[in-house]
Formats: structure tokens, sequence, C-alpha cells
């Protein structure tokens, strides 16, 4: 299988911030644009052309500026092309027409909002009538289901009418009646479900496919998905769309080179899955590669990813509670070092608690400060979605001045 998207074209939409209602800004989009226009034009990862042919970028727009813009994108596509537009924000429901989605545009108004937001049905209609052959929406924003039609049900996509389109992909960040997360107290990461995306290209899967398809990604994204942080992403499709190829598998193809017989290729796979690797151990290896640039590469990911690891081990372990550092372990897939350093934190805190158990006769209190923290920032009563932490950034670097 290959990867060519040489007539792909994007658009992100994304709107952080709200003129007439500042207190349904979400900083956080502003971090899913920037990151997300990364992974997707470098092409080690997706590839698509950062032109402006083939790319435009819809940030912070008013509801005629995106209108305009998206039409004018998509004007020129023809069959052979594959359309995805990306769209983040407030996804609203109306009391008037509960069963329309709007999706909230800078100048909305919340009172107003089938007059200053994008109804979902508008969308459609304009994505049914672009020519491009293959059609991806991806939606981050709550009650995203509502996009797509009924409930998970794939009938309700078969039943609109796309004429002589290829295929067509909703890939949605939660279901119709359900309301999407991100961490309000930390800016600086992406929203739950965009970084998912964003970390699942840049890592891909542990399968022996060099290209993951759309749905190979889709799955491969909820492998490891946390219901409890954030609810599950659902996805509908058209016609033979789902093996369409979206992204490079990079672990796959680190292991691809790695199974080289050349000595420092030998090594580093002795190093990489070595729970006792150091940083140390890493630079010292690094000053002994020669002529090999992807192996470098390789070294360089896994020394940034531990070092992130390490951060998040950090957070993990000062909540003093076995649940966090499980849920670090489950979430974050740390290299072998950081792994053992936490299953060994797990294991004292595991002895503390029986010890504490047998000399106590009160129940313990339950749950850590992730439970605590989210389930004082999720009010069901609130007409805007409400943030529960996400999973950290593993694509923070040194050079972030913020962060949790």
């Amino acid at each position: 299988m290959t990867l060519d998207h040489s007539h792909t074209r994007i658009i992100l939409i994304g709107n952080s911030e709200y003129l007439n209602w500042p207190e349904g800004n979400i900083k956080n989009i502003k971090v899913n644009l920037e990151k997300l226009k990364d992974v997707l034009c470098d092409p080690g990862l997706v590839g698509i052309k950062n032109n402006p042919e083939s790319f435009l970028e819809l940030s912070n727009k008013s509801k005629v500026d995106i209108q305009v813009g998206i039409s004018e994108f998509i004007n020129n596509c023809v069959a052979e092309d594959n359309l995805i537009i990306y769209y983040a924000g407030h996804g609203l429901i109306d009391i008037d027409n509960i069963n329309e989605l709007y999706l909230a545009t800078a100048d909305t108004r919340i009172k107003s909002k089938k007059f200053t937001c994008i109804p979902s049905e508008e969308l459609k209609t304009t994505l049914r009538n672009c020519k491009a052959g293959n059609k991806i929406m991806i939606l981050d924003c709550c009650y995203a289901g509502r996009l797509s039609g009924l409930q998970s049900d794939p009938e309700s996509l078969r039943i609109n009418h796309w004429g002589d389109t290829q295929g067509v992909y909703f890939m949605m960040s939660s279901d119709r009646d359900v309301p999407s997360r991100f961490d309000p107290d930390d800016s600086t990461i992406p929203t739950f479900f965009t970084q998912r995306v964003i970390e699942t290209i840049k890592y891909g899967a542990d399968i022996n496919d060099e290209v993951l398809t759309l749905d190979q990604f889709f799955d491969v994204m909820k492998e490891k998905w946390d219901d409890k942080i954030a609810p599950k992403p659902i996805k509908l499709s058209l016609k033979e769309i789902g093996s369409l190829p979206f992204c490079f598998n990079n672990q796959r193809l680190a292991k691809h080179l790695l199974t080289n017989e050349n000595a420092d290729d030998i090594r580093w796979q002795e190093i990489a899955v070595d729970p006792n690797s150091n940083t140390d151990i890493i630079e010292e290896f690094i000053l002994t590669i020669k002529n090999n640039s992807q192996l470098e590469k390789v070294v360089f990911d896994f020394w940034a990813k531990m070092l992130d690891d390490f951060k998040l081990l950090a957070e993990a372990s000062a909540t003093g509670t076995f649940k966090a550092l499980r849920g670090f372990i489950e979430n974050c897939n740390p290299v072998p070092p950081v792994k053992k350093l936490a299953i060994k934190k797990m294991k004292i805190i595991g002895d503390e608690n029986l010890t504490g158990s047998l000399r106590n006769s009160g129940r313990p209190a339950r749950g850590s400060a992730v439970e605590i923290a989210g389930s004082e920032a999720f009010n069901p009563n609130n007409k805007i979605e409400q943030g529960l932490p996400a999973l950290p950034d593993f694509n923070k670097t040194d050079n972030d001045t913020t962060g949790k």
C-alpha cells in the first residue's frame, strides 16, 4: 500500500475565541490547529502539501468568512481529489430544532444560534455538492454525532443523497447526545480528541502495515481510549472509503529500519528495550552512530519521549495514588526505563495501602486527584461543554514554557 496525498485538499476550522460569548472561549483549540497542521503537512507522517491550493486554515473566523472560504476553496475540486474538513469548537443545540447541530463561529451569539452559527445540514449540503471523489469530515465538538444523523446508525448516512461520491467518512469526537472534553486548566495542550488524533499520527501502531488506512487509524486511536476522561469517538462511512490510505505507520517503519543487519541498529534494539537505559547511555550511543540519519531520528524521538514520560510520571506520582500510576502506564505507553520506575512506585503505594487497610477499619477515601477534578469540572446542567483533564501532551518539548 502506498501513500499519496498529492490530490488531497484540507480545510482546518477552529474557533478558540468568541467575540459575543467570551465565556465560551477555548484556548486549547488554537493549539489544536497549530499541532494538527504540523503533523498533517509533515511528509514523513501524512504529507499534505502546505500551499494555498491544498491547504486552508480558518481560525477564529466569522460565519460568513467560513462559508465563503469553504465555498471558494472547494470550487476547484475534481473527482480525483480527497477533501478533508476539520472543525474544532462548540457544537450547540437550539431548543427550537433539537435535531440540528450548530457549529459556533467567532461571531456566534448564544441566543441566536440559527443566525450566527453554521447548521450541520448546510455543511453536509456543501459536501454533497463538492466534486471531490472522497469527502472526510473530522469533527471535534460537543454532540458531534448529530452531524452524520442518527446515533451510531450507518443507515442514517446511507439514506442521504451523495450522488456519484466515491466515499464519505465522518470521524466524530462524541455521539449525538454527549459533550466532548478538554482541559480548561491547561491551554497549552490540545482538546482530548484532537490530541489523540495527533498522537496516533505521530506514533502509529504495532501492526505490520507501513501505511494506516482511515479505518485502521480510527481503530488504533480508540484502542486505549479512557472513556472516564472523555467520551469514545464514533465514525460513519459510506462505500469503501475506510480503506483509503491516510498516514504512515511510524512504529512499523521504525521496526523495519531496526531489522537491518547493521551494528548500530542491533545495538539500538538492545538499548530501546532495556529498562535500565538512561539519557547518558542514549547520548553516548548517538555519538557513535555513523552515516545513518534515519536511525538518528528514531533515537532522538525515543529520547524525547523518554523525557516527556518522566515528566508525566512525576505528575502521576504527585497524586500519591495507585490508580493515577496505573492510568499513566495504560494511556501513555511509557518507554521501558520509565515503565520500570512507574511499576516500582505502584508497588510502594500498593504496599502502603495494604498496610493502611490492615491498620484502619474505616474505608479509605476513594479516587485520585484526576477523578476529583473531573467530578468538580463536569456539570450536566451546564449548556456548554465542560472540560475534564485530558491526557498529557506527548508532543511537548523542553522549549515549552508552560504546562502541567
